[in-house]
């Protein structure tokens, strides 16, 4: 999909004819249809306010998708492409090092990935070494969790 140029909405719009909710987000609809029904709502505004809550986490997890496996392709390419410049001699690998960059922002998942460019084993990485994640453990490259917005990149020593 992402060779022919789609976006991550219409790949999110694709993934959801095929995922359903999670268990988390059914639960969420669930509660939502009892509050209204406490409310007094009206049978037929539940049933449509509930619809659209419903398809609105639908949407939902399939952009979180969308969005973080196109991060993991992009990640992945990179990766391939560093692991042939290699095998033919471009690059060198003890010259260069992975670094594992973090998107500093309030959007920051501070019990994984803030961590991990500073943690010592992370700090000289080869370019086909992998990085310590805290709670996820070995990982070669982003993302480590939805959502994710670090990447790697290479740098000389």
């Amino acid at each position: 999909v992402v060779a022919d140029g789609s976006s991550a909405q219409q790949l999110a719009r694709d993934i959801i004819a095929h995922v359903g909710l999670t268990p988390r987000q059914e639960q969420a609809v669930k509660t939502f249809e009892a509050q209204l029904r406490a409310e007094g709502v009206s049978p037929a505004r539940v049933t449509s306010r509930v619809q659209r809550y419903r398809e609105a986490q639908l949407r939902y997890r399939g952009e979180v998708i969308a969005r973080t496996e196109l991060l993991r392709a992009a990640n992945a390419g990179h990766q391939e492409g560093w692991n042939q410049a290699v095998q033919a001699g471009h690059l060198i690998p003890n010259e260069w090092r992975k670094v594992w960059y973090v998107t500093n922002d309030d959007r920051l998942d501070t019990t994984i990935c803030e961590k991990i460019p500073y943690l010592d084993q992370n700090k000289n990485v080869p370019i086909n070494g992998q990085f310590t994640a805290p709670i996820v453990g070995l990982v070669s490259y982003p993302p480590v969790h939805p959502l994710c917005r670090c990447v790697v990149s290479i740098v000389r020593k």
